[in-house]
């Protein structure tokens, strides 16, 4: 898990996590004691949230 801070926009930040597969983000973590925290601490804390999924390989490299 990495925290980017925006370069250009005051108090906007990337949080990068990856995980191993979909599942463990969409049904495991939500579901877990420790997921609900951590979604609700990011409410807490942010104005918006914006979630984007990106595939884990860089434009041009085959897996």
């Amino acid at each position: 898990m990495d925290l980017y801070p925006s370069v250009d926009r005051e108090a906007v930040y990337l949080l990068r996590v990856t995980w191993d597969t979909l599942e463990d983000h969409t049904e495991v973590f939500p579901a877990s004691e420790h997921g609900r925290a951590v979604l609700a601490e990011l409410q807490n804390h942010a104005q918006a949230l914006d979630i984007i999924h990106f595939d884990g390989v860089p434009v041009g490299t085959s897996a």
